[in-house]
Order: structure tokens, then sequence, then C-alpha cells
């Protein structure tokens, strides 16, 4: 799913880019194509998306009168300029369209409820529906319905094509990973409840879970969020009948670029379901405890009349146990009602059971179709199945130390002792129901993978984490992946691609070098009709098996290079004050002059005038400088100013008078406000001129929750200052004059490239200190490492030059280690573009 974010390409009421840098929208459409990927265009205009505003501009929510997500006339006028243009590009991207072919439908909004508080919301998405379709778009329609509460289906609005909708069932309290582990029992429910019987879509299935600042760190999202949840939950969504499911915040990777176990169990879902197209048309047969013979496991039977294949899907019947339960289950099949696991591991007649360890999920097939091969059953999870060479070659996983049994159909002269199989696996011949001959195995899994090669069909046996480095790449991209198109490697950390030219099977991928620094094993299965591998280019020296696959150790590149340090003293530092503004002398005529009398907040109004919210001047993101500026006057001694500081989640701000720091609010993860006094010193103010500056960073603009905590105006909730009273003894008749300075251009900015959300106020950045090619000969050697005391902001800039050799995909990243007693903040810029906050 791609999202397009108003706010990015739209910095003002005048500008529309779809073309600069990353702005480029169409290289997403290609891009997908070259992938073999289709998309689904969630465009807006609100997407939600944990971003500023909910994705609309920062110009719109500062608009005059501005009701948004409404029917309202400001508000329309704002977003059909955008959606006309986005749509016009979707449009001929979309499917039959003759461009990439690669859209093949559009949301409309996200997480939108009729409501008395969002004023002609019928009118509005209507209106959405229109322009989609006046640009061109024909792809389906559909929504996002925040929670399932029956918004936006097609019943009720012809015009919506499809009903979906989003869950979280972990939430993102990351702090307790292993409770509430309970599986949502209602997905059919809230489909039948709207009287929809199409497609069962989940546009957002919870995918991870995002770490609120200052909480307990993403290592715990990531245990809450992990694969024992991807087993056990997405398999549970098939079980409740859905057959769309976009995963929405997933944490692929860990900062050194390493996969997760939790994408690694995604793809054992995905390639199953890839190569099984029985489960796709498969209905709901029933579900209960009834079928296993243990009380504590619970099962979803699946059945496809067409096919007449089973999906038996097994999870713990109380969810959130961990105990470990073994059953053995009862399976409709062609040869009758049976019960699996059917044989003893070993001549002892030790018993074989289906075991879920805790938090698993097993999807136990039968009568399913690989190719040519009927399994008739197997308690052994399948993988993904390709043929070679004339021979189906079928992969199956389970975990370590587990029972499986998988029984296939063979021919009456199939010989069990010609079958090479792992030491141990037990071999059983049988003739069944009205005289089809089976072939039987049954086995412990040893860690690692095991082959089995009959004369019928191939098998892999693998525990959960061999399988986890078994890629199944096709030899034909695109988004209809034949299973035969297919070929299997076993060994690197990623297969990219595998690409088939003339009698060269090339793969490109990854190697984690710092995993296996002597090389990494590889073992292909593929047609012979290829004579060579070759692996990122470079030709491999291959040995052939007596189980039909190809061998080798790709050598792992030479990569003799270094990272600079930038702790080292051998680094040149430079140091700028970054903060001329608190000096009285400092020339502030070019700054915008507060001047507004009336704010355009009409849910949020100012205490005090002038207005000095940001937006109100065009100034939307991080630090943002204000400057009072006023005279000494005999009938009134100043003591202090009263602040009202308004900059959301984890904002701080810091208060100068007349150079000397008076004060600040560091910020914390719940207060979004704060209002204090901060007291001049003695003897600090003047009978002349005197100057209070406010350095105040903020967070972005909330997004809109009247979707979920029915306030429909917290995109307008300020950022800035609110209130600002100068106090004191004596008759207050004090004139105050205010300028405010943000980011440089404010919404006409200069660098088109990384806008509009790259910068901030700050000096350094205001004069481009940020960008690559600045003249820096002039400042002050300085380190960061060494550091400053007191209250300010430096900026430091240092160049480094990478010798990366070629073919080396080296995951670079910076560790701030900050002691926890020093409060600052820090901004981190690499040429030009900011990298982190």
């Amino acid at each position: 799913m791609a999202r397009f974010h108003w706010g990015f390409h739209s910095p003002n009421p005048t500008r529309l880019d779809f073309e600069t840098g990353a702005h480029n929208v169409q290289l997403v459409f290609e891009a997908a194509k070259l992938a073999g990927l289709w998309v689904v265009a969630r465009p807006g205009p609100y997407i939600h998306a944990e971003t500023t505003a909910g994705g609309l501009p920062g110009w719109v929510v500062q608009a005059p009168g501005i009701e948004t997500r409404t029917n309202s006339t400001v508000y329309t006028k704002a977003w059909k300029a955008y959606m006309k243009a986005i749509g016009a590009i979707i449009a001929k991207n979309q499917i039959g369209a003759g461009g990439t072919d690669t859209v093949i439908l559009i949301q409309a909004e996200n997480e939108y409820r009729i409501s008395d508080y969002y004023t002609g919301a019928a009118d509005y998405m209507q209106m959405i529906q229109e322009t989609y379709r006046d640009a061109g778009i024909t792809v389906p329609l559909f929504h996002n319905d925040v929670g399932a509460f029956g918004f936006w289906h097609p019943k009720d609005y012809r015009w919506m094509d499809l009903y979906s909708f989003d869950t979280y069932p972990r939430g993102f309290d990351c702090s307790q990973p292993e409770l509430y582990f309970d599986v949502p029992l209602w997905f059919r429910r809230a489909f039948s409840d709207v009287g929809f019987d199409g497609p069962m879509f989940v546009a957002e299935f919870q995918g991870g879970a995002y770490d609120s600042w200052g909480s307990v760190g993403y290592e715990q999202c990531a245990k809450m969020v992990g694969p024992n949840f991807a087993d056990v939950f997405y398999k549970h969504a098939l079980a409740e009948g859905l057959t769309m499911q976009n995963l929405y915040m997933e944490k692929k990777t860990v900062e050194r670029r390493g996969a997760l176990t939790l994408v690694s169990e995604i793809k054992l879902q995905g390639l199953f379901k890839r190569v099984s197209p029985a489960l796709l048309h498969s209905g709901f047969v029933e579900k209960g405890t009834n079928l296993s013979t243990n009380s504590e496991v619970f099962v979803t039977r699946l059945y496809n009349p067409f096919s007449r294949s089973g999906f038996y899907i097994t999870r713990l019947d109380d969810s959130n146990s961990t105990a470990i339960q073994s059953f053995k289950l009862q399976v409709s099949t062609s040869v009758g009602s049976i019960v699996v696991p059917r044989h003893a591991v070993s001549s002892k007649g030790d018993d074989v059971s289906i075991t879920l360890d805790g938090r698993q999920s097993k999807i136990i097939v039968a009568d399913y179709t690989a190719g040519n091969t009927h399994i008739l059953y197997s308690a052994a999870e399948i993988m993904t199945w390709t043929n070679v060479d004339g021979k189906d070659l079928i992969v199956f996983y389970t975990n370590p130390g587990q029972h499986i049994e998988v029984s296939i159909a063979s021919s009456p002269s199939a010989d069990k002792n010609n079958i090479i199989r792992p030491s141990g696996m037990i071999v059983t011949s049988e003739v069944l129901g009205g005289g089809e001959h089976f072939l039987t195995y049954t086995w412990k899994q040893e860690p690692g993978i095991h082959h089995v090669v009959s004369e019928g069909a191939a098998l892999l046996f693998a525990d959960r984490e061999a399988a986890y480095k078994i890629w199944a790449p096709a030899l034909v991209l695109g988004p209809y992946t034949r299973a035969c198109d297919t070929v299997i490697v076993y060994g690197p950390y990623l297969v990219r691609n595998a690409t088939s030219i003339n009698s060269t099977l090339a793969l490109t991928g990854d190697l984690d070098i710092g995993a296996s620094p002597e090389g990494t094993d590889i073992e292909v299965w593929a047609n012979s009709f290829f004579e060579t591998i070759t692996w990122n280019g470079r030709t491999l020296r291959t040995a052939r098996t007596r189980r039909g696959s190809w061998t080798a150790t790709i050598k792992a590149p030479v990569a003799k290079f270094s990272i600079p340090s930038i702790n080292s003293s051998s680094t040149t530092w430079k140091i700028l004050d970054s903060l001329p503004e608190i000096s009285i002398d400092y020339d502030d005529s070019l700054w915008v002059e507060a001047n507004k009398g009336i704010s355009s907040n009409l849910y949020f109004p100012p205490y005090t005038t002038p207005v000095l919210y940001a937006g109100e001047y065009g100034f939307h993101t991080g630090n943002t400088l204000y400057r009072a500026t006023f005279y000494g006057n005999p009938t009134f001694k100043p003591i202090g100013i009263k602040l009202e500081v308004w900059g959301g989640m984890a904002f701080g701000y810091t208060v100068w008078f007349n150079g000397q720091y008076l004060g600040r609010f560091d910020g914390n993860r719940w207060d979004e406000n704060n209002e204090q006094t901060h007291f001049f010193r003695e003897n600090v103010a003047r009978d002349g001129k005197n100057v209070i500056l406010v350095l105040a960073d903020r967070s972005g603009y909330q997004r809109d929750d009247g979707g979920t905590y029915r306030d429909p105006h917290t995109t307008l909730v300020p950022r800035g200052i609110r209130a600002a009273i100068l106090i004191g003894v004596g008759d207050n008749q004090q004139t105050i004059s205010w300028t405010i300075q943000g980011n440089a251009g404010g919404e006409d900015l200069d660098d088109t490239l990384r806008a509009p959300y790259n910068e901030d106020g700050l000096y350094a950045e205001r004069i481009g200190a940020h960008f690559p090619d600045y003249d820096d000969s002039s400042w002050e050697p300085g380190s960061p490492m060494d550091g400053f005391t007191g209250p300010g902001v430096k900026f430091y800039r240092t160049t480094l030059r990478l010798d990366i050799p070629d073919g080396i995909d080296a995951p670079l990243a910076f560790w701030f280690d900050i002691d926890k007693a020093l409060i600052t903040r820090v901004e981190l810029f690499v040429n030009g573009y900011q990298m982190g906050k």
C-alpha cells in the first residue's frame, strides 16, 4: 500500500510538487512494476499515518475558518486541487491504463466516521469518489473504517466497492510485551453486520508498534509484536476468513539492517499463500475444540469444494497460554475421516502427536495439491513448492524436536526402501480408502534442513530457523507467480532476485559477512537446463548432489575498509554558535513581524495578543524563535514574563532575557503544553531596549482524533505561544513588539529537494550550514565530544570520506551515547538531510 502525503507535496497553497527528488511519485509506480507488485493507492486527502496533521499541509490547518474533513467550502477548495493532480497520476498507472498497470485499488480518506461533528461527512466522501472518477480512476474504491464501526460500506454507499477496517489487537503499550495475547474473534461478524459478502479485507492489521518518546524502546515492541504474534494472529486471520490483509507499521529490520524473525515468519506464510490458490477460495466449515483430541487446542476448518482441499488452522484455545500442548487431529480426506498422526516414530511404537509450543499456530492440510503431487495430509506445515526437472519439490517446516507426518499418494510399485531419507525417518507404504496407494513419512524434526527423494516427489524438511534461510525467488516477475516459475535457494541471509539468462541462473542477494566471514554455503534447486549459477554477477563453483541440487560456497567479498571514527582526534570538527539571536543587538529586521490581532484558530484562540502561533506566520516545523522587544518605562518595573507554550508531545523551550538565561521546560512524553513564569534577575532590565528570546522546539501538528476520540479539531491544536504576559510592579502600559523566525523561507522554501519537513528555524540551518558545500573555513575548531557548558545551541560540522568498495552494502548508523542526567536535544544532518532528532 502506498500513502501519498498531501503536505509533503504542497508546502504552500500555490505549489504542488510531484517531480522533484523524493516528491516524484511516478517513481513509486515504476519501482512497483519492476518488483512485480500491485499498488493500493491511499492519497487521502487525510491519511493519518502517524504523521504531522495526518498528512494535511501546515497551511491548511492554519486557514481561516477551516473545518478539516468536512464538506466546508474552505477545506473542499484546498483538497480538490491536490486530489485532482495526484488522481491523474494514479489514473495513468492503474491496471488497464497502459502505463505501469500497477494500481488495483484506491482508498478514500482514512479512519473517518459519520457523526454530528463532521459536517456533511457523506457529501465529503462522495466528492472524493467523484474527484477520483473525474480524474479517470476506474479501479475499485474502499475506505479503512476505524475499528470496524460499520462506516462506509457498499450496502449504504453504493459508490463504495469494498468494505474494510483496521485492527491493532496488541495495542501499543510495549512495556508489558507478554500480556494481552487475545486473538480477535469478531472479523466474520464485522463483515456480516454490514451485509458485505465480498472479499474480507483488513486495510491495516497490526504489524508492529511505535515507541513513544521516553518509553521502553523498540526492543520491547519487537518482543510484543514478534514472530509468535505473526504466527498465531496472521494465521488466525486466515481462519476468520480474511483474503486481503495489509500489515501496517511493521519494523522489519534492526538498526544494522539485519532481518528480524518477524519478517522471516511473515515470509513463511507469504510463500505458502502464494503456492496455495485453493486456500483463497476455501470457505468456513466449523471451529472449536471438537476436532482435536486435546480440549486445549482450538481448530478452524476451511474447505474448498472445487479442489476438495481442507485447511485446519490450529492454535491454543486460550491464546494467552504459553503451555506446550500435544494432540491428534481429526481430518476429512478423500479416503474418509482419519485421525492424524497415525503412525509411530520408531519400531518401539513411540506415539506421535502434533505439538504446539504455546503461542504457536499450525496450518494442517488435507487433500492438498502441489503440482502433480497429492498430499493426503501433512502434520508439518508447507512453506512452498516448485517443480524441478518434472519432479515436484515440496518444502515443509516445523520447530525442532516436534513430530511430523506427511502422507503422499504414490504408485503401487513405489518401493519405500529406495527412498533417500534422513536417519530415523519411518516410511510406511499403505493402501487407503478405495485402493489408493500412499507413502507416509513419520519423523521427529531435527535441526537444519533434511531431504527425502522418492520416485514421485522430492521433499525438504526444515526446522524453523533453517526455513528462515530458504528463499523461493521467481524467474518471472509479476503479481501472479506460478509455483513452477520459482527456484529454491537455501543459505544466504537474503536472496533478492533470480533471473534466467540463457543457460545461466543469475542470483542476486546479500550475505551477512559478520555471521559468516569465511563464506556462505548455498544450495539451489532448479532445472538442469541451467549450466551455470552466478551470485551477484560472479560465477559459482558448483557441485551436483544426489538429491538433485547444486551446492557451492559463496566466498565473502574482500571488504577491507574502515569507517572513519567521528570520535577520534584525527577527525576535524568545527563549531558555530547557532544562537546569536539572544544578543540585544541582534538584527531581526528581516524576521516576520508578529502583528496579527485576531487568530484564524477559532477553537484554540490565543489568550494574549499579538498572535504568536508559528503556523499562522508560515512556520510549521521544529524550532521556532520568538523575540520580544520593549523599552524601559519609569512607571513600570518588569520582573518577569509569564508564558504558556504549546508544542505537542516531547516539546520543550528555553527563555533568555537580555542575553541571560532565564529558564526552560525540558519536555516529556505526556505534557503537550506548559505554563510558567520566568523571573528576571536583579539589575538585568534596562532603561532602554530590552529583549526576551524564546526558543521553542515542537513536534508536528496533531492528527485528527475525530475518528477515534471524537474530537475533530485536534489538527488545529496550536504550536507556539498561547499567552505571553510581562509582569512587574507599577502601571503596566508597556508596549511589546514581537518577531518570529522559523525555517528559511517559511512556506516558500528555497530547498525544494528536501522540503518541506527537513529544516527548522535554528540559525545554522537558516544560513545553510547543514549543506555539504557550505564554506566553514572561518569557523573555530570544536568537537561535539567535548561539548559545551550552560544553555545554548551549537552547530558542529565535519567532513568524512568513505571508501566502501563497490558491491558492499555496508549499513551505517550513528549512535548517540548521552548522559541521561544531561538535558539536551540533538539534530543530525548528513549531506543536508535531517537523519534524526
